[in-house]
């Protein structure tokens, strides 16, 4: 029984390192809206928001996923800055901007599968909460903030991994 028990286990896990994206360039397509992350008009500053916009190409929508060991950075291709949450705060509602790159737990993420297949929840280190769409808006330039990822239904917490050429 100890034995199915880890095999089991050790097949859970394959399955769900299987399932991770690839280091590499990326843009990130909100399952719910089909429009993808980029840093908002392309602002180089620090503290830029992060925003959703229609999936054209444009370096500002492409994001360079590196690997932290267990977690990963999300890095703009366009201003060489990390998705980051604006302040240090598991509350619901904290956007996502950009800040030059620093190894603190803020700017770093984790990959969970969603239900959805080639789809992902993208959860903030120091938080444990999702990426997420405010007020659940399919609109240009909605606003990307922490949000619970407990609901696995919310499709506004679910993102896809889509490599650039």
């Amino acid at each position: 029984m100890k034995r199915i028990a880890l095999m089991c286990i050790v097949l859970v896990s394959i399955i769900s390192i299987s399932a991770q994206a690839p280091e590499g360039d990326f843009s990130l397509i909100a399952y719910h809206s089909g429009k993808c992350l980029q840093v908002d008009w392309s602002l180089f500053s620090n503290g830029a928001n992060i925003t959703q916009r229609e999936c054209i190409k444009k370096s500002n929508r492409v994001f360079e996923k590196l690997s932290a060991g267990t977690v990963f950075v999300l890095r703009s291709t366009s201003t060489r800055k990390c998705l980051q949450l604006s302040k240090d705060s598991t509350a619901d509602g904290v956007k996502v901007t950009q800040w030059t790159c620093q190894n603190l737990p803020r700017f770093k993420w984790t990959q969970v599968p969603a239900q959805k297949d080639g789809y992902f929840y993208i959860i903030n280190q120091y938080s444990g909460k999702c990426l997420h769409v405010e007020d659940s808006s399919s609109d240009e330039g909605a606003n990307i903030l922490q949000w619970d990822c407990k609901d696995p239904s919310q499709n506004i917490t679910q993102w896809r991994f889509a490599p650039e050429d």
